[in-house]
């Protein structure tokens, strides 16, 4: 698989910057630092419910989905070998077949096993 082809959109913390790489090339330590690249919709009857979380491992707040979202947060906080999280961390766009494809993971965790 050539990781050149997939484009990764994020945002720095400072400025709101949004950066364009590679996925062969993106720094996870940077996008991790960011903010989310999008922000889940809000609206009256709506099937899920977003919010917002605050982290105690982050010391900062990340928008979640779902409330399956917002347990994995909690698990995640509360996990010593947790070590950062971001939510709506980048935007991966790329060759699927004939078509371009485009996807905004939930949920990006780094433990203290990632940085070793």
């Amino acid at each position: 698989m050539n990781l050149a082809a997939f484009e990764v959109q994020y945002r720095r913390e400072v400025g709101n910057e949004l950066v364009t790489t590679t996925l062969d090339q993106v720094d996870s330590a940077e996008v991790l630092r960011g903010i989310a690249v999008r922000t889940p919709p809000s609206f009256e009857s709506q099937r899920h419910y977003p919010g917002d979380f605050w982290s105690a491992t982050t010391g900062r707040t990340h928008v979640y989905e779902s409330l399956l979202e917002l347990d994995r947060l909690w698990l995640a906080d509360f996990d010593p070998q947790t070590t950062a999280l971001l939510t709506q961390p980048f935007r991966v766009t790329g060759p699927d077949g004939s078509e371009s494809r485009r996807h905004v993971p939930d949920l990006l965790l780094a433990t203290k096993k990632w940085f070793q």
